[in-house]
């Protein structure tokens, strides 16, 4: 679950900010930045920029330690639903003219699935929408907060958007190994979150909020909340990898090893550990008028996942990230560009079944 997300919403909750603080003033005397809130990868020797893709997975890499081998698969079916938690906590670190940020966030949430259908293939549908979310966010002077179950409370137009997110579901299409084939809804998602702004502020950042959070990222990140299962048996003490290739929000090649480290009473232990690097292909994010490009983005993560062998649903995840690098920023507008800004950041995430029916 968000093995990828939460790298990259933790940078772009601070590129966002600092996008708010930076425009309509010279960057010159700001003093500090603010804060807010796949397929078979391949070499791409043309320069241009390839879409997000994860390759398969591969044969076991690893001398079995059990002979028995399983079949991991996600084998959900129709008419069943799982609620799932999510807590998360980031903490990340700019230096920028100078002066040093911290920012910190947290997040509580639970999503729901409904599956609502199955076909003669084993293509799975399935419905997901936020149950609830409490969030919390810091750095500097500023702050941020939202609690879905008392929405009223917080006067944060930000915040607030999480209101429009949670009134549109997700309808995912999943293949047996966890991938999701296909994604319905996202311009609905956007529509709503759209409609928080008034029409000179929407103008300004839907182009950018449309191209970035297209139809491809929601299946990316919708992706992470299933774990990443083989297309082939495996014994205890078998590995198998995948080669992750993200191209919008913060481009990323994160190569990933999984191995099944133990079975008991019905559930499998998969470990994974991912080594991240930035995605040299991929075009500048643009928010508004700030460009954004980042080098020698490099981090770790490690994460334990148990999964229930009858369904291939996630029971429980851990996951702890570290990341470090650079990144530039251009405001032509205002006459502005930084290079060689450096970033880093802590992320820990907890993943847990709360109750099927």
């Amino acid at each position: 679950m968000n093995r990828r997300n939460i790298f990259i919403l933790s940078l772009l909750l601070v590129l966002s900010v600092i996008f708010v603080t930076s425009c309509g003033k010279s960057p010159s005397t700001s003093t500090q930045p603010g804060n807010q809130n796949s397929s078979s990868s391949s070499s791409n020797p043309t320069g241009s920029t390839p879409p997000n893709t994860t390759s398969p997975a591969s044969t076991p890499t690893s001398p079995a330690a059990d002979a028995t081998k399983v079949s991991l698969k996600l084998n959900v079916q129709t008419g069943q639903s799982y609620r799932s938690k999510m807590t998360t906590s980031q903490t990340t670190t700019v230096v920028m003219d100078g002066q040093t940020q911290n920012s910190d966030s947290t997040m509580d949430a639970v999503m729901k699935f409904d599956v609502s259908g199955v076909d003669a293939v084993g293509l799975m549908t399935v419905v997901s929408k936020y149950e609830s979310v409490n969030t919390q966010s810091h750095s500097g002077t500023q702050a941020s907060a939202y609690d879905s179950t008392n929405p009223s409370a917080s006067q944060d137009p930000e915040a607030k958007m999480w209101d429009a997110v949670m009134a549109a579901p997700i309808t995912m299409v999943l293949s047996r190994q966890g991938q999701v084939q296909e994604v319905q809804g996202v311009s609905d998602v956007l529509d709503h979150v759209l409609k928080q702004y008034d029409d000179a502020k929407r103008k300004l950042i839907e182009p950018t909020l449309r191209s970035t959070f297209s139809d491809q990222y929601f299946k990316d990140q919708m992706s992470d909340y299933f774990a990443p299962l083989p297309d082939h048996l495996v014994a205890v003490g078998d590995s198998w990898q995948s080669t992750t290739t993200v191209s919008s929000g913060v481009p990323l090649v994160m190569e990933n090893t999984m191995t099944l480290k133990k079975r008991e009473a019905g559930v499998a232990t998969i470990s994974i550990q991912t080594t991240l690097n930035t995605n040299p292909h991929a075009a500048p994010l643009k928010i508004g008028p700030v460009e954004t490009s980042y080098q020698d983005l490099s981090g770790t993560q490690s994460a334990e996942l148990q999964i229930d062998e009858k369904t291939g649903w996630i029971v429980k995840e851990t996951v702890t990230q570290d990341f470090k690098g650079h990144m530039s920023m251009k405001i032509d507008q205002l006459g502005f560009q930084q290079t060689a800004i450096p970033i880093t950041g802590h992320t820990d995430m907890t993943y847990e079944l709360i109750r099927p029916q």
